[in-house]
């Protein structure tokens, strides 16, 4: 009989620990509860239903130029160790993801957006990098998850399910604080890798322009919105890190 009455308060238990921390449990303590070996794990589960979901495109010459500036980027941002997966989705849609753990997609459509742009292209990779340098996707997944003390214990079982979370990738919102530091930081890489700190800013208006005329399917604009303040803080991140600055505005 005892056991029985412990096994039917378990989870009552279990539910009242995690409503307690979703309230206990200050933001910036949330991202260090997943590890990085579960982001990683994560987010191999993730690439392989989105790529799957839509398909790689096997094109060459474009797969290599997104593997290298994406390497490239890598290399100088906070996170350089993680395994980076940088790859080029068939999807005719003005686009580009990342996953938890360093996965990193930039679609057709945006790579014909950009039409070779080295710099603007650049710019969004870094800025994509940046989102996962940040761990702005562990954050989702806690958020996602209650923030809950007991997040290794309900982790097992779980990795199916959280990578679901970005596959749908347009149901994906980000902050506007988590907006700000991956442009920054995207700027930040993209002068530290020897690109113009100028492209990303370039590439939000290039969004703007084709969004305010109706051509091109800009959905990039659904996930990371391009509103003005954002494009001129952009600018000013650009300005900081291209006369030397360490940004920071």
């Amino acid at each position: 009989m005892r056991t029985r009455f412990r096994g039917r308060m378990i989870l009552p238990v279990v539910l009242g620990l995690v409503a307690a921390s979703a309230v206990s449990i200050p933001p910036a303590a949330r991202a260090a509860l997943i590890s990085q070996s579960q982001e990683v794990q994560i987010g191999k589960q993730a690439a392989q239903q989105l790529e799957a979901q839509y398909g790689v495109v096997r094109d060459r010459k474009e797969t290599d130029l997104v593997s290298q500036i994406g390497k490239r980027l890598a290399k100088v941002s906070s996170r350089p160790k993680l395994p980076w997966h940088f790859k080029v989705l068939n999807n005719s849609e003005i686009n580009a993801v990342s996953l938890p753990g360093g996965y990193v997609y930039v679609f057709q459509g945006l790579m014909d957006a950009v039409k070779g742009d080295k710099q603007e292209l650049a710019g969004v990779i870094a800025h994509e990098v940046g989102h996962v340098s940040a761990r702005h996707q562990v954050e989702m997944m806690e958020r996602q998850m209650a923030g809950s003390l007991l997040i290794n214990l309900l982790f097992k079982g779980r990795v199916q399910d959280l990578a679901g979370l970005f596959t749908n990738i347009y149901a994906l919102h980000f902050s506007r604080q988590d907006e700000y530091q991956a442009d920054e930081l995207g700027v930040k890489y993209a002068a530290a890798a020897g690109y113009d700190p100028y492209g990303l800013p370039h590439f939000l208006q290039l969004l703007e322009s084709k969004s305010g005329s109706g051509s091109g399917q800009a959905a990039w604009l659904s996930t990371h919105p391009a509103t003005e303040t954002r494009i001129k803080r952009a600018f000013g991140y650009a300005d900081d890190y291209a006369s030397g600055g360490s940004g920071s505005r």
